[in-house]
């Protein structure tokens, strides 16, 4: 059941207009000792204020949100074709897109995220979603609010999503690698509990081992915090291995990187491949996976457009699909 106003009145011992009035801001007269009492209340309710008016229409806006935690993620190329494929396509259905940024209030911090609960739009596009996001889109879907997270599977009940097919990703990449005589294949990764991409490769790197029938390397798996380090890139050639499948572009451009500095040739000495099909690994001759970023900004559209219109959550969710680019990063045995 849902809390309401006057419920929160009556817990702080206030009017339901001074509530508002502390919710909104205007607080005029309002004691510091009354404020505290009515932002003791709504924590303790977990009370969410949205605007009767705005709830209770009936009508579309026509707009979807796309809701962003840092505006600085757009100067990103993939952040930026993602939001190109949002826009291209919502120009296509005949909707506007909104970029909500707006800060939440003071009393509202570390709480779901009251400024995507007031119905500027018919519903919201998460890119990407993250740990951070999940009581808000719990709350959205509570409220009733269409909400697709990008880049995520792991979301709660009634909320759809749109990921990339991590799966056939790595096992195609494994396949080439086995199809050009690697058998002492390794994986390299981020620390796995950061990201759902990055585990769900992991998971689909040791099941493609398996498919190919290949032992699995003793600490064949490495996992980087954030950047490569020469410490790891030792450990890699401690397994053995003469090929590495990277978790993406930029870890495979830093690991060559190393390998070149400690003597070691690309492919000649340890073969190398990437996912995203970035501009810096196209230049070095990377064999990568690519997604279409513009792709799932796109089909997030669709997917929430379908959300909107009443489908069910299972028939809005969207895999998207890899194209392979080889190039002179592996060896052929």
């Amino acid at each position: 059941m849902r809390t309401n106003i006057r419920q929160v009145a009556a817990l702080a011992g206030v009017s339901r207009t001074t509530v508002s009035n502390v919710l909104l801001g205007k607080e005029g007269r309002i004691t510091p000792a009354k404020r505290e009492e009515v932002l003791k209340a709504v924590e303790q309710l977990g009370y969410l204020p949205i605007r009767p008016s705005l709830q209770n229409r009936k009508e579309e806006t026509r707009v979807i949100s796309i809701a962003l935690q840092d505006p600085q993620l757009v100067r990103f190329d993939f952040y930026s074709q993602v939001y190109a494929g949002v826009c291209e396509r919502a120009l296509r259905h005949d909707f506007d897109v909104l970029t909500v940024l707006r800060a939440e209030p003071d009393w509202a911090e570390n709480r779901s995220s009251i400024r995507l609960m007031d119905r500027r739009s018919d519903g919201i596009v998460f890119l990407p979603t993250g740990e951070d996001n999940r009581a808000t889109l719990r709350a959205l879907v509570q409220h009733g609010i269409p909400a697709v997270a990008c880049y995520d599977r792991d979301v709660p009940d009634g909320v759809a999503w749109v990921d990339p097919n991590n799966q056939e990703a790595i096992k195609g990449l494994v396949a080439l690698l086995v199809e050009s005589g690697h058998k002492r294949i390794a994986h390299l990764t981020y620390f796995v509990s950061t990201q759902y991409d990055f585990w769900d490769r992991k998971r689909a790197f040791e099941e493609a081992i398996d498919l190919a029938g290949l032992d699995h390397l003793p600490n064949g798996i490495v996992e980087a915090q954030t950047e490569v380090t020469p410490e790891i890139a030792k450990q890699l050639i401690a397994t053995g291995a003469t090929a590495v499948v990277c978790a993406n572009d930029w870890l495979a451009i830093q690991l060559w990187d190393i390998f070149e500095a400690m003597g070691l040739r690309i492919p000649e000495d340890m073969s190398l491949t990437g996912i995203d099909n970035q501009m810096h690994g196209v230049g070095r001759g990377l064999t990568t996976m690519e997604f279409s970023f513009a792709e799932v900004g796109g089909l997030a559209v669709e997917a929430l457009i379908g959300r909107i219109s009443g489908k069910p959550v299972d028939e809005c969710c969207y895999e998207v699909n890899p194209r392979l680019y080889e190039r002179h990063s592996i060896l052929r045995m």
